[in-house]
């Protein structure tokens, strides 16, 4: 081959397209001098492996059609452009080889190729230049545009197992697809079909949409107080009389008073109408809004934030509740440290009951209520854990103290606990701090996350707090023109509730109790307030 063509020819390996045209018309200028041969025929295979287009190989060909293919391959030996061509052909490397080997025809002859018969194998190189050099050959450069013609198409089908044919099944096409490229699916090397072992992850990671919530949306306090349902918004009562309002009616007439009465006369006291209290439910609204688009495409995500507002509307709403009781009760009863949390909060509870019955003058069959928040019962096991003796031969074993185990030492003292799951804010008086525990934060220890050394807790009677309950509204999915403006829609939710009290004035009682856990249990005691 003339130096100059195969110099052109080399530069077609890096060419682009509009490149290709320039250079295929220098060659066909200089095809135009050589009148046909193993040149010609080595620069049209040649162009055909680098992927000249028809319309620049056509007017090589135009004369007529080029023979002598095998002479040509037969005369280029090793060193010719044909043999160069085979041998500029790149080897998969066996990373990039398929691990499923394809059925089907392979390449094959389109009924648009000349010199072939349709459907005939194409197994080489050659022999494709061949069909695309009778092909171009057949296409006179001064005839009618023909548009495209197809000379030879590849048709392949991967073998059942790599086949996603379930459009509808989306189960059935992820096990496909996790049988050959999942976490557990074998390993082998596909050129000896042996297992071997890899290193590294070597395709995408399972995806996992499942969003855990761990917070809760229960209400201890609401479930804890006797409801009572008030479908007109809030409800209106009497405060009911104290005993103390009748010591003025009660006298001793004794018989010697009777024999010389003189200006004694036996007290009387008349009975005055009660103050009228009226109570209006408040409402506990939740407003969540979403995208049309999360909603369709996340609904993991959204389900775990709709949860994560119901539950804090819930400590919202509890929050409220311990407001609203305290509103209503005698604050700040103070009591002072002696031992450890455990038995000064016992003390407490005892100090208050006693109290209780004798002002009231109530039954020892008396049941009350205390309200106190859950992780009171896990410092009271850590009070009690960090006491010096123990006796555990019993069946109060102090290393397993349980929940229900903590409920019967306060049901002994007929007080039936409320355990709730939030707290309090400071309040303006200041009396206590914020009753919700501090944010972790590295290098801090776990006793500073504690809110407060003082305990604010309720204690009444029990039934004197009445739940009022006016029903819940939950109007579902809000739409309207400016959400759809936007693609976006809303959730909104009320709970219409509040509490009344319905014991006597100063019948429920705020008490501040020690939060120290310092496992005391047989120091000498200063004196004997609670």
């Amino acid at each position: 081959m003339p130096p100059e063509i195969a110099a052109l020819l080399d530069r077609l390996d890096d060419a682009s397209h509009d490149e290709h045209v320039e250079l295929a018309a220098a060659i066909r200028e200089r095809y135009d001098e050589l009148d046909g041969g193993e040149e010609s025929l080595a620069a049209t295979a040649e162009m055909v492996r680098l992927g000249a287009a028809a319309s620049e190989l056509a007017p090589f060909l135009a004369r007529g059609r080029v023979a002598g293919l095998a002479q040509l391959t037969a005369s280029t030996g090793t060193t010719g452009t044909v043999a160069r061509m085979a041998r500029r052909q790149p080897v998969p490397s066996p990373e990039a080889t398929p691990a499923a080997s394809s059925t089907g025809t392979g390449l094959v002859a389109a009924g648009g190729a000349t010199g072939a018969t349709p459907g005939e194998r194409i197994t080489d190189q050659m022999r494709l230049a061949e069909i695309m050099c009778d092909t171009l050959s057949g296409m006179p450069k001064d005839s009618a545009p023909r548009g495209r013609v197809v000379v030879a198409s590849a048709r392949w089908s991967l073998p059942p197992e790599r086949k996603l044919s379930r459009p509808d099944d989306a189960v059935g096409n992820a096990a496909i697809i996790d049988a050959i490229c999942g976490p557990y699916a074998p390993r082998y090397d596909p050129s000896t079909g042996v297992l071997t072992a890899t290193g590294g992850i070597c395709q995408p990671v399972n995806v996992d949409y499942a969003l855990e919530v761990w917070a809760t949306a229960d209400r201890p306090i609401k479930d804890g107080l006797q409801p009572f349902e008030a479908t007109r918004g809030g409800i209106r009562f009497i405060v009911p009389p104290d005993i103390a309002e009748w010591e003025a009616a009660i006298g001793i007439w004794t018989e010697a008073t009777d024999v010389e009465p003189g200006s004694a006369t036996k007290p009387v006291k008349t009975m005055v109408c009660g103050n009228e209290e009226v109570v209006y439910v408040e409402a506990v609204s939740t407003r969540i809004g979403f995208g049309n688009m999360q909603s369709r495409f996340a609904p993991e995500q959204v389900a775990a934030n709709t949860n994560l507002a119901f539950a804090a509307a819930a400590r919202v709403a509890e929050e409220n509740l311990l407001n609203l009781i305290e509103a209503v009760c005698v604050k700040k009863l103070e009591t002072a440290q002696h031992l450890g949390l455990a038995r000064d909060l016992l003390a407490a509870v005892d100090y208050a009951r006693a109290a209780y019955k004798n002002i009231h003058r109530t039954s020892p069959a008396q049941m009350f209520t205390a309200i106190m928040p859950d992780w009171v019962k896990d410092l009271i096991r850590t009070d009690i854990a960090r006491e010096q003796a123990h006796d555990n031969g019993s069946d109060f074993n102090v290393w397993e103290i349980s929940d229900e185990q903590i409920d019967a030492i306060f049901a002994k003292r007929m007080v039936k606990v409320i355990w709730h799951l939030d707290g309090q804010k400071e309040p303006t008086s200041k009396a206590y701090r914020t009753q919700y525990w501090g944010t972790p934060a590295e290098g801090k220890k776990l006793d500073e996350l504690l809110p407060n050394e003082v305990l604010p807790w309720y204690f009444f009677p029990e039934n004197a707090i009445q739940y009022l309950d006016a029903g819940r509204l939950d109007l579902g999915v809000v739409r309207d023109s400016t959400l759809d403006s936007t693609n976006d829609y809303e959730c909104f939710t009320e709970q219409f509730e509040s509490i009344a009290n319905r014991g006597v004035v100063k019948g429920v009682w705020q008490i501040l109790s020690s939060l120290k856990a310092t496992g005391a249990s047989s120091l000498p005691l200063a004196g004997g307030a609670p």
